[in-house]
């Protein structure tokens, strides 16, 4: 599994730690919800698992547990628009529906 973020998200993800003073806890990529649409993914700030996969990114640690193991990777991007602001994970390499 690949977990890339974007510097944008990275920025962001860091300065949420700092405003939390969060710096011991990690980002976990978790579901939150599934749909006709797929998935619903999303962050929490999160202490790592013994089981978890962990990647280092530029000095965020993100973690993804067992349930996401089907998955490929993950990217997480952050977007501040008119019509939207926060984080956006997107999935790559879905599991295999079963419909």
């Amino acid at each position: 599994m690949i977990i890339e973020a974007t510097k944008t998200a990275v920025e962001e993800i860091k300065k949420i730690i700092e405003k939390q003073d969060a710096k011991d806890k990690a980002i976990r990529v978790n579901v939150s919800g599934f749909g006709w649409g797929g998935p619903q993914l999303g962050l929490v700030l999160d202490e790592q698992n013994k089981n978890d996969y962990s990647q280092d990114i530029d000095g965020v640690t993100f973690l993804a547990g067992d349930d996401l193991k089907h998955f490929e990777g993950f990217k997480i991007d952050y977007t501040n628009s008119f019509l939207r602001k926060g984080f956006v994970v997107s999935p790559k390499g879905m599991p295999a529906s079963s419909c």
